[in-house]
């Protein structure tokens, strides 16, 4: 297929100096860093290039870095291609977790500044939504999905039944954990779930802290050949940022949804954002009849689920595979998608070609290629 895929990263992937050289050696990224700059309430280029305070670390500022890093670095592309006269045909758009807003933006679904303002606010509602020190994530490497999800099933289980033993005064309380945890008599559920299908291989899990950490052992009990606890600020997309998302909710109201020929992948049910249709809760792939208002519904819907929901990274992949979809353009700061798209491609057994856009040196190289 001739069409490309284009892919951005998401929180994980953002480093000291990211977009200086697209600043500094840029014909259209210092004007559009700046406009960014300019909207934000605090010292975005700073962040970025020098990061003085270790902002990066905390998601309310790495969340507009990452965004603006993928965005400007599209433009610089898009722009040095149309200096050569030489085309470039995408059509569909997908980001990993926060690299789904880089992707509606390129692919004209949200303005730039918009998205920017949204992703600032986001991230503000996530780092606000969970004490810091109350939640964790964790990667759990060589271990299938079935397993990583019996192991967690298995870690619930043995949380409250710590937690029923514990209290004398709840000695009739029923304990039923089939495909979910349900307690009787008030018993608080322990949060653990999946929170990146990223790989075959490659896991992440989100929730408590003690959760989590259980949720390791026995993950390392049914044969994962890794599992590390994360350095972040929060138990992402997980069930705990559901205040995160209804906060989201009000600022996705306040902005135009736009209409263009790109499809954007959806990380929470790996369906295209315009086949959704919120009235049936699922996708339509006939939802041809369907207003801006109903468009606006649905694309708020999918974003505020997408905050507390499982990435679906890896079935997205494979639905491009399955569609005949062989090329792919990374754009971003790292290489993480690249690996991913890599493993997922070699399980079905399809040959594919992935580049990679960070900085003035790889489009450059891009450009040679096409």
């Amino acid at each position: 297929m001739d069409n490309y895929v284009l892919v951005f990263p998401g929180q994980g992937s953002q480093y000291k100096g990211m977009s200086k050289d697209l600043y500094e050696n840029g014909e259209v990224a210092k004007k559009l860093i700046d406009s960014a700059d300019s909207v934000l309430d605090f010292d975005l280029k700073e962040t970025m290039f020098e990061d003085s305070n270790n902002q990066l670390d905390f998601t309310e500022y790495t969340q507009p870095a990452l965004l603006v890093h993928s965005v400007v670095a599209f433009e610089e592309l898009k722009h040095r291609l149309s200096k050569f006269e030489k085309t470039f045909n995408y059509s569909v758009c997908l980001g990993l977790s926060l690299g789904e807003y880089s992707a509606l933006v390129v692919a004209g679904k949200i303005s730039f500044l918009n998205a920017v303002n949204l992703v600032r606010k986001r991230g503000k509602f996530m780092q606000d939504a969970v004490p810091v020190g109350e939640g964790t994530m964790a990667a759990i490497l060589g271990l299938d999905r079935e397993n990583v999800e019996k192991a967690i099933k298995l870690s619930l289980e043995e949380l409250c039944k710590l937690k029923l033993e514990s209290d004398s005064d709840k000695k009739d309380n029923t304990l039923n954990l089939d495909s979910n945890v349900s307690l009787k008599n008030d018993i608080t559920i322990p949060v653990v779930e999946v929170a990146n299908y990223n790989c075959p291989g490659q896991i992440v899990i989100s929730g408590e802290v003690e959760a989590v950490r259980i949720a390791m052992e026995k993950c390392k009990e049914l044969g994962a050949k890794k599992v590390i606890e994360l350095n972040v600020s929060g138990p992402f997309h997980s069930s705990m940022l559901k205040s995160a998302g209804e906060k989201l909710l009000s600022e996705l109201e306040k902005i135009d949804f736009l209409t263009s020929d790109k499809k954007v992948i959806s990380n929470v049910n790996a369906q295209y954002y315009d086949n959704y249709n919120l009235n049936l809760n699922s996708t339509d792939t006939n939802n041809k009849n369907s207003t801006d208002t109903d468009n606006k519904n649905n694309y708020c819907d999918l974003l505020v689920k997408q905050v507390s929901s499982s990435v679906l990274w890896e079935n997205s992949i494979e639905k491009l595979l399955d569609e005949g979809y062989d090329k792919f353009v990374e754009i971003g700061p790292g290489k993480t998608l690249k690996g991913f798209i890599k493993k997922i491609a070699s399980k079905k057994g399809v040959k594919v070609e992935i580049y990679n856009i960070e900085d003035m040196k790889s489009i450059e190289k891009f450009i040679e290629i096409l």
